[in-house]
C-alpha cells in the first residue's frame, strides 16, 4: 500500500505572479476557451511514498471587473505517465524553495528526474 501525504502551505503575497491562469476547460479544436485568472493565496502539495506527485497553486477567481470572486481557481503540476514526474525547476521559485525545506524536515525524496 501506498504512503500518501497531503500538505497546504500559504502564499506571501506578491511573492509569485500577482495574477495566474486557471484553463482546465479548454478545446481548442471547437473553440472553447474557458480559462480564468485567479491571485495566488495558497499552494497544496501531495506525495506518495514520500515522493512529490502534485503541486497545485490556489486562488480567488478575479472577475472581469478586477474583483476577487469567491470561487478559488487552480494552476496544477502533476506527475503523469506522459509528461513524467513533477519537476522542481517548472515550479515558481517561492514554491520550489518551501517544497525543498519540507521534503528536508519530512526526509521525503528528490528524485533525480525530477531536478
Amino acid at each position: 500500500m501506498s504512503a500518501k501525504h497531503h500538505q497546504r502551505f500559504p502564499v506571501e503575497p506578491g511573492s509569485v505572479r500577482e495574477s495566474m491562469r486557471c484553463g482546465a476547460v479548454t478545446d481548442q479544436i471547437n473553440g472553447i476557451v474557458r480559462a480564468k485568472d485567479f491571485q495566488p493565496t495558497y499552494f497544496t502539495a501531495d506525495w506518495t511514498d514520500g515522493v512529490l506527485v502534485q503541486v497545485r497553486l490556489w486562488g480567488p477567481q478575479i472577475l472581469d471587473d478586477g474583483t476577487l470572486g469567491e470561487r478559488d481557481l487552480d494552476y496544477r503540476w502533476k506527475k503523469t505517465g506522459v509528461t513524467g514526474p513533477v519537476r522542481y525547476p517548472d515550479l515558481p521559485g517561492p514554491l520550489r524553495r518551501r517544497l525543498f525545506g519540507y521534503n528536508v524536515e519530512m526526509n521525503f525524496t528528490v528524485l533525480p528526474e525530477q531536478m
